[in-house]
Order: structure tokens, then C-alpha cells, then sequence
């Protein structure tokens, strides 16, 4: 230990000085504080540019480049600290995917039977004859489609996580991005997927829906197009009753969400006020809840609105997503997230379609 830092060590401890006090030395055997710019006026004279670095503009005291050289790059005085993470501002949700069933298939086909005719049965007279009424069945098939997501991490990526585990985990966040994008395109395939147009991808809503269906020829949707849809879907047709469909959720996106919100504003105020206090936090026509889908276009003139029955619409699902490493021909880590599905719908009859929504 040097002879100063005893003498200093001393003296703080006779004169019980507190941890964290500005000293500003002995008088007489007498301490004294005085501001930090007094009591280290000489050391920041000598050390100024080290200590507190004359600045001469905003950005001077961190990195204003990636790239460090002899020619490029500010070297910042201070480390920066990033956050262990990555901020997603992409993310978007998945409501269909959540929400729609999935049922287990054993092949690259889904494949099951229907009844589209029921047999009839009559009143007669007590001796007439007994002819045989019989019902209509018939097969259904639908093709699984393989989705994929790929991605790769480089080999310094990883080895930099790995001498500093508290830096940002790669490799988990390329996953969790692959995800998204792939639960992104099945969202968007479960909307509007059009396999006349993309024959790798299943049909969506857009092409499955085509009985129950009305057009607003880039007019704006009414209250009285909403109810004739529901109709139409739980009557199954329409022009006539062809059946009982249960439509249970009506599906739109945020542009025409916002429209019928204003449609039913005028009478909103006659029911629960609670609804009102903040604005509208839900909305229910004939029975049927309103949600959105942030897939669903708010293009003008695109613009759709579904009734769908739940119970009618699956997933068949030949793998779950599932990650599997791929061979790498170099310094990196690559691996694919995959799926092996369809989207089915038993009966598009109990559900319809509003679109060519101004």
C-alpha cells in the first residue's frame, strides 16, 4: 500500500467519514466538504478530456457507425448496453388459426362423406304400398399442403451468444420470427388462400364461401346486409330454407369494423350505458359476436365480411408445426419450421360472405 493511500485511508477512518461523502481533504485536522467541482478542480483540469470529454455536438459520445476503422466510426467513451432482446414490432395476431379446430389426417388427403339429400317420407293409407325412399351420400377431398418457414443463424452469432449469455440469444429469436412468419402465412392462406391461383396453398374463406354470398359492388355495407347474411347462413340458402346452419361469429377487418360501429351508434345509447363509457367495447348483431381479423383486407372495394358457423370449419392437420435442422455447406446453423395442412369446411352452405365492401 503506498504512502498516500494510507495517509488517505487513515484519515477517512479517524474521521469516520461516510461511504459516498465528497472530500475535499483535512484542515487542521478539521473535514470539510465542498462542491465536487472545487474539490476536484485540479484532477479535472488535468484528466478533463478523459473524465468528462468536451463535447461539441449530441452524438459525439456514442458509436455513429457499425463499421469501426481508421476512417469511419466514432468510438463510443461509454460501453453500450443492449437489451437482451428484440423488440417485434411486426407482430400480428392469429385469431382463425386459434380458433378453428383441428382434426388429426392420416394421409396427404382428407378425405370424408356427406349426406347432401335426406330420403322423404309420406302419409298413405293403411294398405298401400311401401316403396323405399333413399338418401344422397357423397365423397369429399381436399389436398394437405406443406408450409414452411427457413432460417439460419451464422457460426460467430452463436459463439458470441455463447461467451456472453447475457447478450441476445440469436438463434431463439430467428425461431420465434419464423414462427410468426409462418403462423402468418397460414392466417392469411386461412382468408383469402386461393389454390387456383397458388396451387402449393388450401383455399380460405374468399374461394370455400359461394352459396350464401352478397355482393356490395363498392357500396357501403348497412346493418340490413349483416342480418340478410346471418339468415341466409342459418337457413342455409337464399331463396328458400334448405336446412338449419348455426352461424356463430361474424369476421371482418378494422376499416369496416369501424363502419358498422358507427352504424349502430344511433341505438346504441338504448342499451347497457356501461358499453358506452369508454367507447364501444364489443359488438353483437343478431346474437353474434364481431371480431377482426388484421388478415382481412381493408382495401376499398375488397373489403369482406364473413358469417361463419365454427362448428362446420376444420384444420386437418397431418404434422403440427414442427422444427428440424438442416444440413449446413457452411459456418451456420440452418433449420426450417414445418406444417403439413389443410382448411375444411364440412357444409359452406351454413356461412356467407359479404364483400365488395366500399
Amino acid at each position: 500500500m503506498s504512502a498516500g493511500f494510507g495517509v488517505f485511508e487513515t484519515g477517512m477512518v479517524t474521521h469516520d467519514i461516510p461511504e459516498g461523502t465528497v472530500y475535499g481533504g483535512l484542515d487542521g485536522g478539521r473535514i470539510y466538504e465542498q462542491s465536487r467541482e472545487v474539490a476536484f478542480e485540479p484532477i479535472a483540469k488535468v484528466g478533463q478530456a478523459f473524465l468528462r470529454k468536451d463535447r461539441v455536438s449530441t452524438t459525439d459520445e456514442f458509436a455513429t457507425s457499425t463499421t469501426y476503422s481508421s476512417t469511419s466510426g466514432t468510438i463510443p467513451l461509454f460501453p453500450l448496453y443492449v437489451e437482451p432482446g428484440i423488440y417485434d414490432r411486426t407482430l400480428k395476431d392469429h385469431p382463425m388459426f386459434s380458433m378453428i379446430q383441428r382434426k388429426v389426417v392420416r394421409g396427404k388427403f382428407l378425405e370424408w362423406n356427406y349426406r347432401s339429400a335426406k330420403p322423404t317420407a309420406a302419409f298413405r293409407y293403411e294398405r298401400a304400398g311401401q316403396p323405399e325412399s333413399d338418401d344422397t351420400l357423397a365423397r369429399s377431398t381436399v389436398e394437405v399442403k406443406f408450409a414452411y418457414a427457413v432460417g439460419k443463424i451464422q457460426g460467430p452469432a452463436l459463439a458470441i451468444w455463447n461467451a456472453s449469455p447475457a447478450g441476445i440469444n440469436l438463434l431463439r429469436e430467428e425461431i420465434e420470427t419464423q414462427r410468426e412468419a409462418l403462423l402468418d402465412l397460414i392466417e392469411q392462406a386461412i382468408i383469402s388462400g386461393d389454390k387456383d391461383t397458388n396451387a402449393y396453398e388450401f383455399d380460405g374463406f374468399d374461394n370455400l364461401i359461394t352459396t350464401n354470398t352478397i355482393p356490395k359492388s363498392s357500396t357501403a355495407v348497412g346493418l340490413d346486409d349483416i342480418r340478410t347474411i346471418i339468415r341466409y347462413a342459418r337457413q342455409r340458402s337464399s331463396s328458400s330454407v334448405a336446412g338449419t346452419g348455426h352461424p356463430n361469429l361474424l369476421v371482418t377487418n378494422y376499416a369496416t369494423f369501424d363502419d358498422v360501429k358507427a352504424l349502430i351508434m344511433p341505438w346504441q345509447r338504448y342499451n347497457d350505458t356501461t358499453l358506452m363509457k369508454w367507447g364501444i367495447t364489443s359488438i353483437m348483431i343478431d346474437g353474434l359476436p364481431m371480431i377482426i381479423d388484421p388478415f382481412a383486407s381493408i382495401t376499398t372495394n375488397v373489403k369482406r365480411i364473413y358469417a361463419l358457423d365454427m362448428s362446420t370449419w376444420e384444420l386437418g392437420m397431418l404434422q403440427d408445426i414442427t422444427y428440424r435442422e438442416l444440413p449446413a455447406d457452411g459456418d451456420f446453423t440452418k433449420f426450417m419450421l414445418k406444417t403439413y395442412l389443410v382448411l375444411n369446411c364440412k357444409d359452406e352452405a351454413s356461412n356467407g360472405m359479404i364483400y365488395g365492401i366500399a
